[in-house]
């Protein structure tokens, strides 16, 4: 979903319980109101189609690590206050840590991803992402982080590779002649080290404990790691489950539409022990 108008029009505030409402207000820029409110709709509508049950009953929670967990509200059920009360106070920019410490990172990390959790009272676990204008949701029976990235060209993302990354993944990267596809394959990367963070609730200063990323096989069996695409150009999303994701995840992804499993753009990763 882009939502660089969103701020502005206050579209769908209505779907916000009153925690909500304060956090949005609180927010400084139309910015990180226009992220945090469309992650907001895209969780709500996507566990609502997910549950069967309207999005205005979904309740999005936060823990004090910042991340998002999932309560369906009943009709009816006493204390349901309409009101989250933990909906917390970063609009979704806590949970992966203050990526600044790690580089000359531009916004790098500053996309305001949560990784999932499980709900209280259902199995949904959710992750949401924002970066440059775009909001994404995915969310699953298990475990799940989603991370969405736009390519900087002034990043210097080398620097970061070299400092948290695994010493295969840097000789990797640093032997690419091209400067413009080393970005773009740090960014790949990136995104689904991210992922993997947020879906075990991990901060961004275990970036390098993450183990490393690989291409999947051919022929290898099971389901991949990860995927990872790029649904417009230089706007990079990646997808980890430790149960492994699939096809049908990718079409419950909320924000933008993937082609069907035969036209499957993207890569599928697996994490190397």
């Amino acid at each position: 979903m882009e939502y660089s108008e969103l701020a502005d029009r206050r579209d769908g505030l209505g779907c916000l319980d009153e925690g909500e409402k304060r956090v949005f207000e609180g927010l400084k820029t139309d910015g990180a109101r226009g992220g945090f409110l469309a992650g907001r709709i895209l969780a709500k509508r996507l566990v609502g189609d997910w549950a069967g049950v309207p999005p205005g009953t979904v309740r999005i929670s936060v823990d004090e690590g910042g991340k998002p967990g999932v309560d369906l509200k009943r009709p009816g059920n006493p204390g349901d206050s309409g009101d989250s009360g933990d909906s917390g106070d970063s609009g979704d920019s806590g949970d992966s840590g203050d990526l600044g410490d790690l580089g000359d990172l531009g916004d790098l990390g500053d996309s305001g991803g949560s990784g999932g959790r499980g709900s209280r009272n259902n199995s949904v676990f959710i992750s949401i992402t924002h970066s440059e204008g775009w909001a994404a949701c995915a969310c699953s029976s298990a475990a799940v982080g989603l991370d969405l990235e736009r390519r900087l060209p002034a990043r210097d993302w080398r620097a970061v590779a070299e400092a948290w990354f695994h010493p295969e993944e840097r000789d990797y990267l640093m032997g690419i002649s091209d400067a413009r596809e080393g970005s773009r394959r740090f960014h790949r990367l990136w995104t689904v080290k991210e992922a993997y963070i947020k879906a075990h609730g991990l901060r961004v200063w275990d970036m390098g404990n993450v183990p490393r990323v690989r291409s999947r096989g051919e022929g290898e069996g099971g389901l991949p790691d990860a995927l990872c695409f790029e649904p417009i150009p230089d706007l990079f999303c990646s997808l980890y489950s430790p149960a492994g994701v699939d096809y049908r995840q990718c079409r419950a992804l909320e924000g933008f539409h993937p082609p069907g499993e035969g036209d499957w753009p993207g890569e599928e990763l697996m994490m190397a022990g």
